[in-house]
C-alpha cells in the first residue's frame, strides 16, 4: 500500500528568538481506512445489540405492558440474544411484576466485552502500525 507524505519546515524569527517547526504528515493508506471503517462498523453493531437489551432491562424493571407492539417487539428480538445468559442466576421478581433482569445484564457485559475483543484482534491483524503526523520542534535563542 502506498502512502502519500507531505513535509514542511516552518521558520519563525523574532528579535533573539527562532523557533523552527517540521511537520511530516502520511495519508492514510486504503488498508487503514478500511481497518478503521470496519472498526467504526462492529462499534455500532455492538451498541446496537447492547441498546435494545439495555430497553428489553429497562422494561422489565419497571413492568412495561408486553401487549404493546412495540415492548413485544423488543422482547423478541433479544430473547434471541439472552437466551444463552438465561437461568444462570434468579433475576429478583417485586410484588407488580417487575424484576430485575439480571440475564440481561450478563448479556450486556459479554456483548460489550465480545466486541471489544474482536475489534481488538481485528486491529492487531489488519491494522498498520505507521504515524499519521510527526511533528519536531526546535526552539533557540540567539
Amino acid at each position: 500500500m502506498s502512502t502519500e507524505r507531505r513535509e514542511h519546515v516552518q521558520v519563525l524569527n523574532d528579535e533573539g528568538y527562532e523557533r523552527q517547526q517540521r511537520v511530516v504528515e502520511y495519508a492514510p493508506p486504503l488498508q487503514q481506512v478500511l481497518v478503521s471503517r470496519i472498526s467504526q462498523l462492529m462499534w455500532l453493531m455492538g451498541a446496537l445489540i447492547i441498546g435494545i437489551i439495555v430497553f428489553r432491562f429497562i422494561f422489565l424493571l419497571i413492568a412495561a405492558n408486553a401487549a404493546n407492539a412495540f415492548v413485544d417487539l423488543i422482547y423478541d428480538i433479544t430473547d434471541i440474544l439472552v437466551a444463552p445468559f438465561m437461568g444462570i442466576v434468579n433475576s429478583p421478581v417485586f410484588d407488580n411484576g417487575a424484576r430485575i433482569d439480571l440475564d440481561s445484564l450478563f448479556a450486556i457485559i459479554v456483548y460489550a466485552l465480545g466486541t471489544w475483543l474482536l475489534v481488538t484482534v481485528f486491529r492487531l491483524i489488519f491494522a498498520d502500525s505507521q504515524h499519521v503526523r510527526k511533528v519536531s520542534t526546535i526552539e533557540r535563542e540567539r
